[in-house]
């Protein structure tokens, strides 16, 4: 399931960017995934109902306020039923903060993939040393609107994607 929704996934959004171009402005994004649909078996799920009710389905909502919003609450009987924090760092929605190489997921090879694409994701983190030993991790954006997804204390997140991260941070 995994592998086909998000080969699924890339591929409504090459389609929609061939179409219809990328969102001109960030408020634009909402609406656009809502509005790009496509039809597997009975149903039919917009770009974020794929995303977030099958994909994602049992994982966290983002944490922006907006998002509880926005983000639809449908049910599929097709739901991936066991979420991996690595499906953050897999689905590529084609934005600036996104990686410029999107996989093609094979079944076969899925935990590998998985586990490339989550450090493709960390490439280009950035350490900041502050004062004494402390240093400070920058880290993308969606660690901080997925962070249930990684753990539910600090240190918990960061023991979840240590073995992501390149070997110089």
């Amino acid at each position: 399931k995994v592998t086909f929704f998000l080969n699924l996934y890339h591929t409504m959004i090459a389609h929609a960017y061939l179409v219809l171009g990328p969102p001109d402005s960030s408020l634009k994004w909402f609406g656009y995934f809502n509005t790009i649909a496509y039809q597997v078996s009975d149903d039919i799920f917009s770009l974020t109902e794929l995303e977030h009710c099958v994909i994602r389905a049992n994982m966290s909502y983002p944490t922006q306020f907006f998002s509880k919003f926005v983000i639809p609450k449908s049910h599929y009987r097709f739901a991936v039923e066991k979420g991996d924090l690595r499906i953050n760092f897999a689905l590529n929605c084609g934005s600036l903060s996104n990686p410029s190489r999107i996989f093609v997921f094979e079944v076969e090879t899925l935990d590998e993939q998985l586990d490339a694409a989550s450090r493709l994701f960390f490439e280009d983190v950035e350490t900041r040393r502050q004062t004494g030993q402390t240093v400070e991790l920058v880290l993308p954006r969606i660690c901080q609107w997925y962070a249930e997804d990684l753990g539910s204390t600090r240190e918990r997140r960061l023991q979840s994607i240590a073995r992501f991260l390149p070997a110089k941070v």
